[in-house]
């Protein structure tokens, strides 16, 4: 049983009355009463060294896990900067220093500001007072230079970290734990991003992008201007909203089956705009597959050749109705010049 603080107190005064005892004295204490008290002191004793034994082995699981904290901060695939209140440095891993070719004591004490794009060190400074004080949910982008002054975009998020008592003195101060994680590749692809979109809203053709069902999804200026129909009037909906009728089952089954197989289809096609009228268009229409093969899009682009139909019939009327006669024969080439076609083939 162990022994409460009180117990272990007066068994040692006890202990300590008998080794100061007096000889006049030695007669009072009963062999049994000695007995019991070194049984009771080597428990005791016992008791101590399973404690020091405790002591010992916890001391180790934090060292470890010392070993552990240090080994998962500076190896971490993460960017950590450990900042005061100003933004000055007061800890780096070795994912950060790699970034900026600095070393740890190059670094410490240096404000965070020092390392930033000029550009961008209005925003950052502007920012950090309130980033420090309630960093949750917040990011700030900016553009870091290393040590050939060349910028990496990076985000930063952090945790403040409130002062520990006992703590060493690194920590003895409240703090902000700054994760720094590279977006150069993310960048990239938003500046791609970017220009795609403002491709597809200003291309001259029009452009419609479908789900795998063919709901359509997203349609561009270009779309509207030959259809009539807005976005708000035609997403959700199949591209059998432009069917005119003149094309029958066989001739949209044969169509499918190529994307099927090939991936794309291109061909003339009739569909009948929002107020009715009918158009000729040329259309290609390619199957988008996403990394496991499975279809993710199909992306649907068209031109308006209503007019060019229209001029090839007249020159085929105008060819047919008298070929021997010379007014014709003039008006056909003037025609085919204008509209881009030579002369034999009318």
């Amino acid at each position: 049983m162990k022994k409460k603080p009180a117990d272990i107190d007066n068994l040692r005064h006890e202990a300590e009355s008998l080794i100061n005892f007096e000889p006049v004295n030695l007669d009072a204490v009963s062999p049994h009463d000695l007995q019991t008290l070194f049984h009771e002191l080597n428990v005791h004793q016992i008791e101590l060294r399973m404690q020091n034994e405790q002591l010992v082995e916890a001391q180790q699981q934090l060292i470890a896990s010392r070993n552990d904290f240090i080994k998962l901060f500076d190896l971490a695939p993460v960017g950590y900067l450990r900042l005061d209140e100003k933004g000055r440095i007061l800890q780096s891993n070795r994912t950060v220093q790699e970034m900026l070719g600095k070393n740890h004591s190059e670094l410490r004490d240096k404000f965070l500001a020092a390392f930033i794009h000029a550009d961008d060190l209005s925003i950052f400074n502007a920012r950090y007072s309130a980033f420090y004080k309630k960093p949750d949910g917040k990011h700030i982008e900016v553009r870091l230079l290393d040590m050939h002054k060349k910028p990496i975009y990076v985000e930063l998020s952090g945790r403040l970290i409130k002062n520990q008592a006992g703590a060493s003195a690194d920590f003895n101060q409240d703090c902000l734990l700054v994760n720094i994680i590279a977006i150069g590749e993310r960048k990239k692809m938003e500046a791609q991003l970017e220009l795609a979109a403002k491709v597809f809203e200003h291309s001259q053709e029009g452009i419609m992008i479908t789900a795998p069902d063919t709901t359509i999804l997203k349609i561009n200026l270009a779309f509207t201007a030959v259809t009539g129909y807005k976005p708000a009037e035609v997403i959700g909906r199949t591209p059998k909203t432009l069917s005119s009728g003149r094309q029958g089952p066989a001739f949209y089954r044969d169509m499918w089956q190529k994307i099927n197989k090939e991936g794309c289809w291109q061909g003339e096609i009739w569909n009948r705009r929002k107020n009715g009228d009918l158009y000729a268009e040329w259309l290609s229409i390619c199957r988008i597959n996403d990394k496991f093969g499975r279809v993710s899009h199909y992306i649907g682009i068209f031109s308006d050749f209503t007019l060019r139909k229209l001029n090839e019939k007249q020159i085929e009327q105008l060819a047919y109705f008298d070929s021997n006669s010379q007014f014709k024969q003039i008006t056909i080439r003037a025609l085919s010049v204008e509209w881009g076609y030579s002369s034999h083939q009318a």
